[in-house]
């Protein structure tokens, strides 16, 4: 693997953590859904293309789609655990 998935994967959580600041309300803090995000989307990705990603071309469309549901799974749970009404 070389940078540009992490710097792929990193993107795809930052963008993610600060929609989901925006989407969900002033309660939220976008600092720290970026955060989560970004983290969530890193981990997924690597985790996605270890264990899934064969070829090349495989490795970095599982991988992106594996980052993108971590980080959306990632900032559901925070959101539900941490902003509760």
């Amino acid at each position: 693997m070389n940078w540009v998935i992490w710097i792929i994967w990193a993107l795809i959580g930052l963008l993610g953590g600060l929609y989901a600041g925006m989407f969900f309300g002033r309660k939220r803090l976008k600092a720290t859904d970026a955060i989560v995000g970004t983290a969530a989307a890193v981990a997924g990705g690597f985790l996605t293309a270890h264990y899934l990603g064969s070829s090349p071309m495989q490795l970095y469309l599982v991988s992106v789609l594996g980052a993108v549901f971590f980080a959306a799974a990632s900032l559901w749970i925070i959101g539900v655990i941490a902003y509760k009404k």
